[in-house]
């Protein structure tokens, strides 16, 4: 399953277009600066979208998905962005960006550490917070067209409890804390479960509607 972004809490995942542009006609012919990975119904995304996205990837957990993986991702906001821009859907605030990215670099280490990754990783500061005005932007549109459907009952949240969480705590040695202390936080990672269900579910349909060509050459998928 891909990744859906739910970074509602900021606990990892003006918003940049998805879809690239054409180069301007500007450029010579021999200076190379991006190229088109995608073409989704009448829109294009970038090699630069592409890259861009695997450097994040390599800042919040050490390394990029595949290209393929990555252009399916780019799908799959290109999807979830069109819908929520064609409904009006508030864009998050510079605030939210930058609660975002204190947020990240809090559990990234702090400020050196932050700043040690995001040069390895060869992100500027502006790339960083793009990436995450855009993770924001998806992940709270999906919540809002899937919470109303991710219900969750008591049965549920005790059936995690009993054989997930009390588990895991005993096998690591842990006192279990009882379920009325933690029902709460059981309940709203069973809701993120179910939106990250309907959403996938969602994406495949919508992408299975759309005429998708794809021009990551086989023999690069893994490495662009």
């Amino acid at each position: 399953m891909r990744r859906v972004w739910i970074v509602l809490g900021v606990s990892f995942l003006a918003l940049a277009p998805l879809a690239g542009h054409a180069l301007p006609s500007s450029v010579p012919a021999q200076q190379v600066v991006d190229r088109v990975v995608a073409k989704v119904d009448d829109d294009i995304l970038l090699l630069s979208d592409l890259r861009e996205l695997g450097e994040f990837q390599d800042l919040l957990e050490g390394k990029a998905e595949p290209a393929n993986k990555r252009l399916d991702e780019l799908i799959d906001q290109w999807i979830a962005t069109r819908e929520a821009m064609a409904g009006q859907f508030a864009q998050p605030s510079d605030a939210d960006v930058k609660a975002a990215h204190a947020q990240l670099t809090k559990e990234l280490g702090g400020e050196q550490a932050f700043a040690a990754r995001q040069t390895q990783a060869g992100l500027t500061a502006a790339a960083v917070d793009r990436q995450l005005r855009r993770e924001l932007f998806v992940s709270r549109y999906l919540d809002y067209k899937f919470r109303p459907a991710s219900q969750v009952d008591a049965d549920a949240i005790q059936k995690y409890y009993n054989e997930q969480f009390s588990a895991q705590l005993k096998a690591q040695g842990q006192a279990v804390p009882p379920l009325d202390s933690v029902r709460g936080e059981i309940r709203e990672l069973l809701v993120q479960q179910e939106i990250s269900e309907h959403a996938t579910q969602w994406l495949a349909e919508s992408r299975s509607r759309l005429k998708v060509e794809e021009f990551l050459p086989a023999a690069n998928q893994t490495n662009q």
